[in-house]
């Protein structure tokens, strides 16, 4: 049998005030050992009870603020390297392209010489 653990109401406002700045719901869940849809509960219940203390916390909607724009920067340096890889990709295919356009139309004037000896001699 499954047992329950009774939360204080004022953890469940600060879990509700942590979500709506930004946390995950699963990485607040996991820090309380509880079941996501507790905290989707008790966000729910905030929403349709309106608690006051359920409002944004500034202090951890800065900070939340802060790693979204270091999640951001490190995202943006990875995709500025991807990007500059794909570039070079790019050019190198275009580069390939245009020596195989070249060697076809070499081929075309060799082929078109074969025929020509070979048509002139019947």
């Amino acid at each position: 049998m499954k047992s329950y653990r009774k939360y204080p109401e004022k953890t469940k406002q600060e879990i509700v005030a942590r979500f709506n700045n930004g946390e995950t719901a699963k990485s607040l869940a996991a820090e309380l050992n509880v079941d996501v849809s507790s905290v989707y509960t008790w966000v729910r219940a905030a929403k349709e009870d309106n608690i006051p203390d359920a409002k944004p916390n500034p202090i951890l909607d800065l900070e939340n603020f802060v790693k979204a724009l270091s999640d951001i920067i490190e995202m943006n340096e990875l995709l500025t390297s991807e990007n500059a890889r794909l570039v070079q990709r790019v050019k190198e295919l275009s580069d390939e392209n245009a020596r195989g356009k070249t060697l076809l139309e070499q081929w075309k004037i060799t082929a078109g010489k074969i025929n020509e000896s070979i048509n002139g001699k019947e």
